[in-house]
């Protein structure tokens, strides 16, 4: 058959140092026709050539607020940001996991990689205020001490509009993705999902706290068992947010006042950040 249809246009061909086989193999392609570009010095050089990225990063700009004020949605109105979240393959909290696994540590810093030297031409890049890790995915040191000097820009949006923005996506999408993964039980799946990462960070929300809102999503789980609807859920999130991510939120942002150079609605950010670009190109 014409198994030379199947290589794409963008592929590369490499072998772990760059050696005979690569050079042989793109060889045997060339011969029949199909020409496919060859790293010279196989992985191991790439690998070298991209953690080297992340000894001369550009300029960045973190966005920070509180959890479900919206920072992926901010980011994604510019051409300059780059998702960590969407690299690490999660959302970067106890309930933050999706179905699908995350990437290796490996993956992660080399697609990263990637990604800043797409945007090497810009005089900044946009990223969300992370923690040094993402899920499992440890951020790369020298973009953690970048990211630990670089200036801030604040959302601020309502508890109410947040909690909302986190019953709609760790909750309604959520319990969607589990009925479409799962053909028997997605229900028990789901209630673990939820179980597991209350019980996750059980030291952290302390012994009453962490009983309390257990007890609220186990009930919230059995009236959408009953009912169908999983609106009882929004209790135990907006008490999630109350005890535990915004105490933890406002104590890790004492560290970091004097970094703010904008703070804002997300839709007033977005517009004042178009607007400095704006001035300065």
């Amino acid at each position: 058959g014409d198994w030379s249809s199947d290589v794409c246009s963008s592929d590369l061909l490499y072998c772990f140092r760059g050696g005979d086989r690569s050079r042989i193999a793109c060889q045997w392609l060339h011969d029949e026709g199909v020409s496919v570009p060859r790293v010279l010095g196989g992985y191991k050089a790439l690998r070298q050539h991209l953690l080297k990225t992340y000894e001369a990063l550009p300029s960045l700009m973190l966005v920070s607020g509180k959890t479900g004020s919206g920072k992926t949605a901010f980011l994604s109105h510019f051409a300059h940001a780059i998702d960590l979240e969407a690299h690490a393959n999660h959302r970067g909290s106890a309930f933050g996991g999706h179905l699908s696994p995350q990437p290796s540590q490996i993956n992660f810093e080399n697609h990263t990689a990637v990604s800043f030297l797409k945007l090497q031409a810009s005089p900044e890049v946009l990223l969300e205020d992370e923690g040094r890790l993402i899920g499992r995915i440890s951020l790369p040191l020298p973009l953690q001490e970048k990211m630990k000097a670089s200036p801030i820009l604040l959302i601020e949006e309502p508890a109410a509009e947040r909690a909302e923005r986190i019953y709609q996506e760790y909750v309604v999408e959520q319990w969607g993705h589990y009925q479409a993964y799962f053909d028997v039980e997605p229900d028990v799946q789901f209630r673990h999902y939820l179980l597991s990462a209350i019980d996750a960070i059980r030291k952290r929300l302390g012994g009453a706290a962490h009983q309390r809102i257990r007890q609220q999503i186990i009930e919230a789980d059995d009236h959408h068992c009953r009912t169908g609807s999983l609106d009882l859920h929004r209790q135990w999130v907006t008490a999630l947010l109350v005890d535990y991510y915004d105490p933890m939120y406002d104590y890790q942002m004492t560290k970091k006042t004097e970094r703010i150079k904008a703070r804002d609605t997300r839709r007033g950010l977005v517009e004042w950040y178009t607007h400095e670009l704006e001035k300065q190109s």
